[in-house]
């Protein structure tokens, strides 16, 4: 080992023991880790309406949400509660199964048959949509805070 590489071994150690990594970091990051998954196409954040107030007229409770891939649309309307988030989504262009991933939470629907779904009660923090297609095709959206 070189003195290099023995006085980054030393600084490391000291940051573990001065400042180490709150356990809720480190716990978010292992969840998203254990979610992901490699085969998935995913679906980028193209609108939320926290960045543009002037598409919502009336409560600010109310965020959409829109995401695209080459394939699903996934429009989302995220109404905040006491309890947590309720999640009313369309998909376009997939039906079947959508999963709802937030850090220590996986909750499981299926889609109608005009391609709309809800989740009740989603906790805050990082949350993804990963859609399971009839077709077999797997789409994810990017990360959103909710």
């Amino acid at each position: 080992m070189s003195t290099d590489d023995e006085l980054m071994a030393d600084l490391r150690r000291i940051a573990a023991e001065t400042d180490p990594v709150p356990r809720h970091v480190s716990e978010r990051a292992r969840a998203a880790l254990a979610t992901r998954s490699a085969d998935a196409e995913l679906a980028a954040l193209l609108l939320d309406s926290t960045l543009r107030p002037d598409l919502v007229r009336g409560t600010d409770d109310v965020r959409l949400l829109s995401f695209e891939s080459a394939t699903v649309s996934v429009e989302l309307q995220v109404t905040a509660h006491r309890r947590g988030h309720t999640v009313v989504g369309l998909l376009v262009g997939a039906a079947g199964e959508v999963v709802a991933d937030s850090a220590g939470t996986r909750r499981s629907t299926t889609t109608g048959p005009d391609g709309w779904f809800t989740f009740a009660d989603l906790p805050s923090g990082p949350t993804r949509l990963h859609v399971l297609a009839e077709d077999g095709t797997n789409t994810v959206t990017s990360w959103t805070s909710l």
